[in-house]
């Protein structure tokens, strides 16, 4: 975008450039005295007279310590002047000043040619050569209305005159094509810079918009789902416990499917619940001081049970009692959970889960091993992503939400914690490192 509008600005100015100055007289030796003048040299020859007659000009070798370079061009009509200065525009070299005479029979006087250039360059600086006074300054004014690039010259030209008019216009030309030249710069960043923000303010609309949606089903997910899946989940459990009476065969295994899938359901549910509220930071942690064995040792209590429905043993295989985090141990207890039951879902029948505990310095890291078939390649780089989970025998029989190692390293990053694998054909072992704190603190 920026490239395709820095080509619309005009002409650059560099520092090399030579000023460009066109002279427009009928007569040619008002021609040469400008080349005396502008370019300290003249004709050394009858042969060059004539090439300047014939042609209106003549490269010319001049002493380069008497003067500014000037870069000089002569017509001796308005007509011819002023396709000079549509070309000198087209090719992207402009004339910085023009010195027109006032009267050039038998084409345009020097006010119209002046205000036929200008229509096409309205930048160059413009001087009137006149002798005469028939033209008075309002009647010029009124053909060309007042101008700061407009000046008189009287006839005879007085050489110093000449010389500092040509060097202060074109110092002012160049300023003035440098500041317009920042005032397009300036316009483009402007509009950059708009463009930048009606799109962010875009973005922020559809973001705003999206969570509003997302508000919005959170609380379907609530309160039009999780309500009745739980009162439907009472009731199950009841039946199944026999408050109406025992029930038997098929009708008692129709029962346990429903069972299990509304608690399936429910753990959905509540793991969907649990992710938006860590991530929209909705979800208060409570932190305290507290042994990281203590934290290990109360998952473990949890989860045997789990374990042992799988036919699959815990094994606490070191404890370092005098280690303390600054945790909340609710959260940290639903992240160490996660990996254990992850483990056990993934490890064979007859099979363990082993924990341990290490210290790394100024973090302690809590690994779970199990000795399952290990995480295929394909799912290793995504394994933390919401609700991915792996295609196996395994778990297509025990289940999941594909949400725990998500909610996990949610709650790891707000304890300043991370987690991480190791896998292999013989297993995987996942650790949850956490910063240690000194207790005497």
């Amino acid at each position: 975008m920026r490239k395709e509008m820095a080509s619309e600005l005009p002409f650059q100015i560099r520092e090399h450039d030579v000023p460009r100055i066109l002279i427009i007289d009928d007569n040619l030796d008002i021609h040469d005295d400008f080349r005396k003048i502008l370019m300290g040299a003249q004709p050394d020859s009858e042969l060059d007279k004539k090439e300047i007659l014939v042609f209106g000009k003549k490269t010319i070798k001049k002493n380069q310590n008497e003067m500014p370079t000037y870069q000089v061009d002569f017509a001796t009509q308005g007509q011819e002047g002023i396709e000079l200065v549509r070309k000198g525009r087209e090719e992207g070299f402009p004339y910085a000043l023009a010195f027109v005479d006032i009267r050039m029979p038998p084409g345009f006087d020097g006010i119209e040619t002046i205000d036929q250039i200008w229509k096409i360059d309205s930048e160059i600086q413009t001087v009137i050569c006149t002798a005469y006074s028939d033209q008075s300054w309002d009647e010029i004014t009124r053909r060309l209305h007042i101008s700061d690039r407009l000046l008189i010259l009287k006839k005879p030209f007085d050489v110093i005159e000449i010389r500092q008019l040509a060097c202060a216009l074109f110092q002012k030309w160049k300023l003035n094509r440098l500041v317009q030249n920042q005032i397009r710069e300036l316009k483009i960043h402007i509009e950059e810079r708009s463009i930048l923000l009606r799109e962010s303010l875009s973005v922020i609309e559809e973001k705003k918009r999206i969570n509003n949606m997302k508000d919005e089903f959170i609380a379907t997910v609530n309160h039009e789902l999780r309500t009745p899946l739980t009162a439907m989940q009472g009731s199950l459990d009841m039946l199944v416990g026999g408050v109406a009476g025992e029930i038997r065969g098929d009708a008692l295994k129709l029962l346990e499917i429903a069972r299990n899938n509304g608690k399936r359901l429910i753990r959905l549910i509540n793991d969907i619940l649990d992710i938006e509220k860590i991530e929209s930071g909705k979800n208060g942690f409570n932190f305290r001081l507290i042994e990281i064995s203590k934290l290990v040792q109360e998952c473990i209590t949890e989860t045997k049970l789990y374990g042992e429905g799988f036919g699959v043993r815990i094994k606490l295989e070191q404890d370092l009692p005098n280690v303390v985090v600054f945790v909340d141990s609710d959260k940290a207890i639903q992240v160490l959970e996660n990996l254990i039951s992850n483990a056990i879902k993934f490890s064979p029948r007859g099979g363990e889960v082993t924990v341990s505990i290490t210290q790394k310095e100024n973090k302690v890291s809590v690994a779970v091993r199990d000795k399952g078939p290990g995480i295929p390649e394909e799912f290793q780089s995504k394994i933390f992503q919401k609700f991915l989970r792996g295609d196996n025998s395994l778990t297509r029989e025990r289940g999941g939400t594909g949400l725990g190692l998500s909610i996990s390293k949610a709650i790891s990053e707000k304890m300043k914690g991370t987690i991480y694998f190791e896998t292999s054909k013989q297993g995987t072992t996942f650790y949850f490192d956490l910063p240690i704190v000194d207790s005497k603190e």
